[in-house]
């Protein structure tokens, strides 16, 4: 009775996998690739998010730091104007060991 039981047990899977496999065939369609390429994207998308945050934190952190040190915050057109009018000024601000902060727009 046990053999004839595992039998049919047997025979049921067979059967449903059967099922399965005839209903996968004719109905289903693979979106596995399209979840890849958007979960790519997606991530890609937050990477560049998350980047536009940094640099603006760390821009923001060099005007605090230079308004704390009593130094004036300038663009580059500025300094460009600056340096027309005074020639010696960017010397002057180099010697006062300031070379990072000019290179970044900030005498």
């Amino acid at each position: 009775m046990l053999g004839a039981a595992r039998k049919r047990a047997a025979g049921r899977r067979m059967r449903q996998r059967e099922l399965l496999e005839s209903r996968s065939r004719e109905r289903s369609a693979n979106w596995s690739s399209f979840g890849v390429v958007a979960s790519v994207l997606l991530m890609a998308l937050l990477n560049g998010m998350a980047a536009f945050v940094v640099v603006g934190s760390v821009e923001e952190g060099q005007r605090i730091e230079a308004r704390w040190h009593g130094h004036i915050e300038t663009h580059d057109q500025g300094q460009d104007a600056a340096d027309e009018k005074v020639p010696g000024l960017s010397g002057l601000a180099k010697s006062d060991g300031l070379p990072g902060m000019l290179g970044s727009g900030i005498l």
